[in-house]
């Protein structure tokens, strides 16, 4: 025990991002996620998730966050030659999520036509 600090319990797990919709066009990508706590595999009651578009080349296009209470609803412009990726956070307290550095590919370059 650290000095001044009462003794915590911690939950250790990892969260999951299931794609529930997708939709790809021309020029943009709508979709919706759920927050899943895969350690008991129920939903997240809320959180965020960072939606990356990533040039192949390396260069980052385009980072944008979305809110939501146990699912998050995305809208990102499209571009040739670019990978969307989401990686998602949940908001809580003495909960550690370890994946979060990890991110989802929901989409890769060609799949626009």
């Amino acid at each position: 025990m650290f000095f001044g600090f009462p003794t915590k319990k911690v939950y250790v797990a990892e969260l999951s991002a299931p794609v529930y919709i997708l939709h790809i066009s021309q020029d943009l990508v709508k979709g919706r996620l759920k927050i899943v706590d895969w350690g008991s595999v129920e939903s997240v009651q809320e959180g965020w998730a960072s939606i990356l578009l990533q040039c192949l080349n390396g260069s980052v296009v385009r980072l944008s966050s979305f809110y939501g209470q146990g699912y998050i609803q995305f809208e990102a412009r499209n571009q040739d030659g670019c990978m969307l990726w989401a990686t998602i956070y949940a908001l809580c307290m003495n909960n550690i999520f370890l994946n979060n550095k990890y991110g989802k590919i929901l989409m890769t370059a060609g799949a626009n036509g």
